[in-house]
């Protein structure tokens, strides 16, 4: 008997564009359809990690508020040059580096981004979240695609069947590395974009029409 071959789903955009919500559309979708599906993140070590160093999880794992508060028990100055170096890279203002604390979504960028990918290996996450969708009998959705080479198609070595690229105009762009590379992720390899600037039904709707779509072509393709 054949194991069945389940896609797996790369959720590609900046920073509150809409990637986890078009990633639970995408699993909604499955599970309607009697399909099993996880979704994961590049990030979740990222945040598993400094969860573990901060000693709580909001700062990493909660909404925006908490996400973007200065950790006052962590000040800049605590930090080596390597990540103070991140800091000035990302824009922050040398009175607050030596007066103020970073945030949680700056550390994960400065970690995820300016240490591990740029100084340690570019591919740290990826390989991360590649083997663990190896290891799941079901969907994979990654639900925070944003470098070029975490977008590579399978037929290129990555890990996906399709790339979906999110966009929406009314959020603002942040400067970071990890939000710039979004635009340089090569049209050839995305299967969709997805504009996000009507109601959640909307783009549930216009999504699950294209998963349907996909799935018709997959079964024609499998005769």
């Amino acid at each position: 008997m054949n194991t069945p071959h389940y896609p797996s789903f790369g959720c590609l955009g900046r920073a509150r564009a809409g990637k986890g919500t078009m990633a639970a559309i995408i699993t909604s979708w499955a599970k309607y359809n009697s399909l099993p599906s996880q979704i994961i993140s590049f990030a979740d070590p990222i945040k598993d990690f400094l969860t573990l160093l901060i000693g709580r999880s909001e700062p990493f794992r909660g909404n925006d508020a908490q996400r973007n508060a200065p950790l006052a028990d962590f000040p800049w100055r605590s930090f080596e040059a390597p990540v103070l170096a991140g800091a000035r890279r990302i824009g922050v203002p040398e009175d607050v580096i030596e007066n103020g604390s970073p945030t949680g979504r700056q550390l994960m960028q400065i970690f995820g981004t300016d240490i591990m990918r740029n100084q340690f290996y570019d591919q740290t996450w990826f390989r991360i979240a590649a083997n663990r969708a190896k290891n799941f009998a079901g969907i994979t959705i990654v639900d925070d695609v944003r470098f070029p080479n975490e977008a590579r198609p399978v037929t290129e070595g990555g890990m996906f069947d399709y790339v979906i690229k999110v966009t929406r105009e009314s959020v603002p762009k942040l400067d970071h590395a990890s939000e710039n590379s979004v635009d340089q992720v090569p049209q050839n390899h995305l299967s969709i974009i997805m504009p996000n600037d009507n109601s959640i039904e909307d783009l549930s709707a216009r999504l699950d029409l294209w998963l349907s779509m996909m799935a018709m072509v997959r079964r024609s393709a499998a005769g």
